[in-house]
């Protein structure tokens, strides 16, 4: 599978690009990780993540539609 994602370490958005459409989620970002995902609430301390992606490796540690022997890996583009 392949997908898009714009990362905007400074907004703090992630947007998902389809053919049609866009998906926008939340970013937190962390010594080690990206975590994308959606806060619980306006005062954003919770996080659920969808993805968390290792900052150094560009690989996928954590999706919650990932199985577990997957290895997901990403690519930076400028």
């Amino acid at each position: 599978m392949l997908y898009t994602l714009q990362i905007g370490t400074g907004s703090k958005k992630v947007v998902q690009l389809f053919k049609r459409s866009q998906l926008q989620m939340q970013l937190k970002e962390t010594d080690s990780h990206y975590e994308i995902g959606q806060y619980i609430d306006s005062s954003e301390t919770e996080l659920i993540p969808l993805l968390k992606i290792n900052k150094m490796s560009l690989v996928v540690d954590y999706s919650n539609k990932g199985k577990k022997d997957e290895v997901i890996y990403c690519k930076k583009t400028s």
